[in-house]
């Protein structure tokens, strides 16, 4: 692995031969500098979202690698065995959060990726986000076919989950951006934001109690 990343070319050669975690996350950590430091320079939407592809590349990759690692038996997860001998994700220096969203990522067929990126990158004043991909990908599959009585419901459970899922995903990226200064205008965003996340609560608990309920019935 080079260790001289200073161009988007240089980290996206690195990424390709790169083969573990700590590879991959230097690669991830020099294209979110690259990211901060094109908004912070003011170098356009543009180089902002040269970097976000790369980033986003990155997570996948890495997505890949740590459902292959977990698949493999090479790190420790929920449903391995107790005892397991292998790092866990806080030993790879990976959040709970940031392994289930780079497996979501992984998930996306390559051409529906490359789609989605086209797009973004095609509209001048639209910067790339996890939620384009969320929209694109995971809010647009295709509906099963109705084959029993119980479809209608688990449709339900589905499409209330994927609306949790984009407001989260929208939350997220409202946060990320923020406001710079503290006006009437930036307090109001901030309440707006609050009751989103009290709406997403709500939805999240109802989630929840039609899971218990589901599980207490197989239990008995």
């Amino acid at each position: 692995m080079p260790n001289d990343l200073t161009t988007v070319t240089a980290a996206s050669r690195a990424l390709a031969e790169a083969t573990t975690i700590d590879e991959m996350r230097d690669v991830h950590a020099f294209a979110e500098a690259m990211r901060s430091g094109a908004r912070t320079r003011g170098l356009g939407i543009e180089a902002e979202n040269e970097a976000a592809e790369l980033i986003f590349r990155t997570e996948r990759k890495l997505g890949a690698e740590l459902r292959r690692m977990a698949d493999a038996g090479e790190r420790k997860t929920d449903a391995g065995p107790r005892h397991q001998v292998a790092p866990s994700l806080d030993d790879l220096g990976v959040t709970t959060r940031q392994s289930w969203t780079w497996q979501q990522l992984a998930t996306i067929p390559d051409d529906a990726f490359e789609e989605v990126v086209a797009e973004a990158r095609s509209l001048p004043d639209q910067r790339l986000s996890r939620v384009d991909f969320i929209r694109a990908w995971f809010g647009r599959q295709p509906k099963a076919k109705v084959g029993h009585s119980d479809r209608a419901d688990t449709d339900e459970w589905t499409a209330a989950w994927k609306r949790v899922v984009v407001s989260l995903a929208d939350l997220g990226e409202k946060l990320d951006h923020g406001w710079p200064v503290v006006t009437d205008r930036t307090r109001r965003g901030w309440q707006e934001i609050n009751s989103e996340i009290d709406s997403a609560g709500r939805t999240l608990l109802y989630f929840q109690k039609r899971v218990r309920a589901h599980l207490k019935a197989m239990e008995e």
